[in-house]
């Protein structure tokens, strides 16, 4: 079907979530055929629920919640919007990441019940997340893991319509 969208080099093509159901590699490849439509200098139009999809291929991002949008730009513009770095640390217990929560009580989390973790915004920094996690040592709460990314557009999309908590 996307092959088809190809045929007679339309200037303007609108893809709607073409890569659903896709394997990896099949993805990839759409991925790059798009890319090398693009830059053949027409204009795609493409809806996807998959944000590393629309961070890897659009020159210009809108997020729509509800019918609405809430957030616009490219996707490096949206990235400067928010914290270029997360740490997740997630813990043992219910009862950890209860303290855990209370302690970070003056930091914007993600908070992930079921998965017994929480994201909060770092700096790129590697000091300032070492002595974090220094810092929470000291909390009779038992880390299971803790790992620092970059932030991505999904990252401030679940920030945008969650409030922050899950």
């Amino acid at each position: 079907d996307i092959a088809m969208s190809f045929i007679g080099e339309p200037d303007l093509l609108f893809l709607d979530e073409p890569t659903t159901g896709l394997d990896p590699q099949n993805r990839l490849a759409t991925w790059h055929m798009i890319k090398e439509i693009a830059a053949q200098g027409r204009t795609i139009f493409l809806t996807t629920q998959y944000l590393e999809e629309a961070e890897f291929l659009a020159d210009q991002v809108a997020i729509l919640h509800e019918g609405k949008i809430i957030l616009q730009g490219t996707p490096t513009e949206l990235k400067k919007l928010h914290p270029s770095q997360t740490m997740e640390i997630s813990v043992l217990t219910k009862e950890h990441l209860q303290t855990l929560r209370q302690h970070l009580s003056d930091v914007p989390l993600q908070v992930n019940v079921s998965n017994l973790s929480l994201t909060l915004p770092v700096s790129q920094d590697f000091h300032h997340a070492f002595t974090l996690l220094q810092d929470l040592n000291q909390l009779p709460i038992t880390i299971t893991s803790f790992s620092q990314k970059n932030v991505s557009l999904e990252d401030i999309f679940l920030t945008l319509v969650q409030g922050g908590t899950q």
